[in-house]
């Protein structure tokens, strides 16, 4: 797990994240579809183009996020006009989720507006 994951992902996934732990661990049960269609998008065409997203989008990427490279977030808001990008310094692969609060607040300023 210490591959995939930082120290402080590791500890959010035994403490304020745990119930994450149990989500995905029974969607797993039920199969490894989902796990290959996310890996099978890294390779193949998505169904639509990024460049075609009128919307506001806002990417966050924990910096230091050992799963899914922060180059990846970085190119896919490169590729969205409507897309705004936060790199979250110190955050990992789960502790990017501790962002969530940020993020909905980034929304409500776009309803609102």
């Amino acid at each position: 797990m210490a591959a995939f994951f930082t120290d402080a992902d590791i500890a959010a996934l035994g403490g304020s994240w745990s119930w994450l732990a149990g989500v995905a661990g029974q969607a797993m049960e039920q199969g490894n579809e989902g796990f290959l269609e996310d890996t099978l998008a890294s390779v193949r065409p998505w169904g639509f183009r990024p460049d075609a997203i009128g919307v506001p989008v806002l990417i966050m990427h924990g910096a230091k996020d050992k799963m899914v490279p922060c180059g990846h977030g970085e190119w896919l808001a490169a590729r969205c006009p409507a897309a705004e990008s936060r790199i979250v310094p110190d955050a990992g692969h789960i502790t990017v989720l501790d962002s969530a609060p940020q993020a909905l607040t980034w929304l409500a300023d776009r309803v609102r507006a």
